[in-house]
């Protein structure tokens, strides 16, 4: 039978805006939410226009690295050339139809620039990638998933200067009480997935920033094997979403580790990692502004210890003036209230139950797969209820 060809796409020369050396692209506007005031987004986003040294890692090389995928005008010219070439491949491919349903063009150009733009070897990565999809995404968490989510292994906290998601990783979760790393994974996954479907904007936001905090780590407890296994899992799966990684509280001993399975990193994720022996580095003052970064980073934002949902801690961002175009944006939506923005206030820290808002801001849903809660209606970042965690206060 003859197999199924697939979109054909439409090269489009390169629209630039302004003199930005031809690499400041206008986002895609079928790609982008429609904005109300959210308590997810930065109210800020609809003005914002990321340039060249947000959309490439590297933009003044030769074939620079893009951090940024999904934009409605055309790519570099051998990025054009290395997305026909695969196309090409999938069309002769057995499961043509399947990679065609699960990767768009944007996602097609992460894999193949993770892949040196090998196409044979990127079509691997994709089916790969598309039975890890079926494996965890959607999922319901079991109760030592969701648990290890509250322990704050993996979690979000505020955002840096380019309005992208500041996450941590703390990695000492994993030592401190005897833990199932398959179910660890899964609660990082799922966390992942939330942040990238809910808390980034195609075209304008796509990375996020990562500290990794490795206080407290027994590192003598943690499997090196496993230690591979995640960072490739990282890798292969989570394509260019790291714009920074940190990792602080760098022991004599993580360092030794850092030489083994360094030779198991790209490249490229190596140019972005920083370690220090201290809590904090003067790369996150640089990338983060004081006001969303935690006291024990360094910065002046309270240390949480609630880690689900997500949360911000302020509406200052610190971010570069010349980014934003505010002509025919209302000013007076960039000043939203503390519970519009989910900013817990000093008494919500606490988990209790919550009432409904009936905010519905547009453009963000919740979709939680959590001991059988599902919402798929939006609703505001505070207002989410997590019915395990409440019945353990509860029963307290």
């Amino acid at each position: 039978m003859e197999k199924k060809e697939s979109k054909s796409r439409k090269i489009e020369k390169k629209r630039f805006i302004g003199d930005d050396e031809g690499y400041r692209f206008r986002p895609n506007p079928l790609k982008t939410p429609e904005y109300s005031p959210s308590p997810l987004l930065p109210a800020l986003m609809p003005a914002y226009t990321p340039d060249k040294n947000i959309i490439f890692f590297d933009p003044l090389s030769k074939k620079p690295e893009r951090l940024i995928f999904e934009l409605d005008t055309g790519y570099l010219d051998f990025e054009e050339a290395a997305l026909e070439e695969l196309d090409e491949h999938i069309r002769k491919h057995k499961n043509c139809d399947e990679l065609e349903e699960y990767f768009d063009i944007p996602n097609k150009l992460r894999f193949l620039q993770s892949n040196h733009y090998k196409a044979e070897k990127t079509i691997e990565n994709m089916t790969e990638h598309i039975k890890f999809l079926k494996q965890h995404i959607g999922v319901k968490l079991s109760d030592e998933a969701i648990e290890i989510l509250h322990k704050g292994l993996f979690y979000t906290y505020g955002r840096d200067r380019y309005f992208r998601p500041v996450c941590v990783f703390r990695a000492a979760v994993l030592t401190e009480n005897k833990v199932d790393y398959d179910e660890a994974i899964k609660a990082a996954c799922f966390v992942a997935s939330y942040i990238v479907r809910n808390l980034m904007v195609p075209g304008k936001v796509e990375n996020w920033t990562l500290i990794d905090n490795l206080s407290n780590l027994a590192i003598h407890k943690l499997p090196l094997k496993f230690i591979i296994r995640f960072l490739k899992l990282a890798e292969t799966q989570l394509k260019f979403r790291d714009r920074a990684v940190v990792l602080l509280n760098v022991t004599f001993a993580i360092r030794m580790i850092y030489k083994i399975v360094s030779p198991f990193l790209d490249d490229r994720l190596k140019a972005k990692l920083t370690m220090t022996k201290d809590s904090t580095h003067e790369i996150l003052n640089e990338l983060i502004h004081p006001s969303q970064l935690q006291r024990k980073y360094g910065g002046e934002a309270d240390d949480i210890e609630l880690y689900w949902p997500p949360m911000a801690s302020s509406n200052v961002y610190g971010h570069n003036p010349e980014l934003i175009d505010k002509s025919g944006f209302d000013d007076s939506a960039s000043e939203l209230s503390s519970r519009s923005y989910g900013i817990p206030s000093k008494s919500s820290r606490r988990i209790s139950k919550a009432t409904p808002s009936n905010e519905k801001p547009a453009g963000n849903r919740h979709v939680l797969d959590l001991d059988g809660l599902r919402c798929d209606e939006p609703v505001a970042a505070n207002d989410i209820v997590l019915e395990e965690t409440i019945s353990r206060e509860q029963k307290r």
